[in-house]
């Protein structure tokens, strides 16, 4: 009898070779951009490209976008992600805005990204909105007599010129031209100018203060801190957390009114002003301090105005 030998035979499964993604100049990467990450959709084609820095482009528009909305990102899969360019008629009427950028969205579940790019003349943007500048008048001495008497300068005057007011006259001057100002600029340019007058005037544990000038009125917010400064007028981090022993008096400016004119945001830093012998203390002396050094002390106004965001 024969025997039989069997011989196994391994059989091994080879998957099709699979072709590396391809693209072209045209389609990949992205303007701008830079390849983040990839997900395979099947075994040939790249699909939801994950890109990030620079500007989106709109090489493939949704093709169910409609004629209000015609444009879309990259990637988009519903007519709430279609958008049209923003317009000056987005933002409220009167607002002095001269040009706008960012995109509107049709979805109201999609975040517009509409943005003021460039404001009216006569008005700075400012933490997102046109504020009116203040106006600078230049007055020159009425005749070579008058020069001892009658200084030659300049003042700042925080109304509208197209209103006629007396503020535009002044004695033994006469009046030779006027400029738009940034009204933050006439912070800096007056920050050795000590004020007439602050709030509050006695400790009350309060935390808001203000201060007085000839060119306008700062308010601001005052921090009891456990984080020390190094000088008065020097900004920094304060810890806002209340914890610790909150000894350290901190000062931020929110606001500035030019004098006849509007209430403008100009927040700076936390900047700092002294260190209380306790919390309570403080507390207690924080606020009107911050408004004192800020009426009276070149250094915390330094640190003030020159930390505006």
């Amino acid at each position: 009898m024969k025997k039989l030998y069997f011989t196994s035979l391994l059989v091994m499964m080879v998957a099709p070779a699979v072709a590396a993604p391809t693209h072209t100049s045209s389609t990949f990467p992205s303007n701008g951009k830079m390849l983040e990450d990839y997900t395979y959709q099947n075994q040939a084609t790249v699909t939801n490209l994950k890109v990030s820095e620079g500007t989106a482009t709109t090489t493939a528009n949704y093709a169910e976008c409609p004629t209000a909305f015609p444009n879309s990102d990259e990637g988009a899969e519903s007519t709430d992600e279609c958008y049209t360019a923003c317009t000056v008629s987005d933002f409220p009427a009167n607002s002095h805005i001269a040009s706008v950028t960012g995109k509107n969205y049709q979805g109201a579940g999609v975040t517009d990204t509409c943005a003021i790019a460039t404001c009216d003349t006569g008005y700075t943007l400012n933490n997102g909105a046109c504020n009116a500048n203040v106006i600078q008048i230049t007055w020159a001495d009425a005749s070579a007599e008058d020069i001892a008497a009658n200084e030659a300068g300049t003042v700042t005057y925080g109304g509208d010129i197209r209103t006629p007011r007396k503020a535009v006259h002044k004695p033994g001057k006469i009046f030779t031209g006027w400029t738009f100002v940034n009204p933050l600029d006439v912070l800096m340019e007056n920050v050795d100018t000590n004020g007439s007058a602050y709030t509050p005037t006695s400790a009350d544990g309060s935390t808001s203060w203000s201060a007085t000038f000839n060119y306008g009125t700062i308010t601001g917010t005052s921090l009891c801190s456990s984080t020390a400064g190094t000088s008065t007028g020097a900004t920094g981090t304060p810890d806002e957390s209340g914890t610790g022993d909150t000894k350290h008096c901190w000062c931020r400016m929110d606001n500035f009114t030019p004098t006849n004119g509007a209430t403008i945001s100009a927040q700076s830093l936390w900047v700092f002003n002294f260190s209380s012998s306790s919390a309570g203390e403080c507390a207690w002396y924080c606020a009107a301090n911050c408004g004192y050094y800020a009426q009276n002390s070149s250094a915390l106004r330094g640190g003030l105005f020159g930390s505006i965001q």
